[in-house]
Parts: C-alpha cells; structure tokens; sequence
C-alpha cells in the first residue's frame, strides 16, 4: 500500500515537471570551479567560495 502511494507521489512530481532526488549543487559550478582553479586559487578556496567541500571540488576538476 505505502509503495503504491510512493509510487503514485513520484509520478505526480514527474506530471508536473518538478526535479526528484538531491540538487546538484557541485556538479552545477564545473565551469566556475576551473576558471578558479586557472586563475591560481587551491580546492581549498574554490571549495569555501561556493560553500561546498574540497572533495567536491576535486571531484568536479577530475572530470
């Protein structure tokens, strides 16, 4: 019953064009991050400029 109701919840969200799931805060600064990175600034400081971790920031650099 309770997974039908999911079900049907998620389906509803979908109708109306509504996003699901977490917000991709990091992956959305990619092209900030590098520009950043190419103007002398460490992960460190890139990471507190948009207040999110160095590990975030890493991992956006790599890809």
């Amino acid at each position: 019953m309770i997974r039908e109701r999911v079900k049907a919840g998620i389906a509803n969200v979908r109708a109306q064009g509504k996003s699901i799931g977490r917000t991709r805060t990091a992956s959305l600064k990619k092209d900030e991050s590098r520009r950043l990175k190419a103007s002398g600034l460490n992960n460190s400081q890139i990471a507190k400029n948009f207040n999110i971790s160095r590990g975030s920031v890493i991992n956006q650099l790599v890809k």
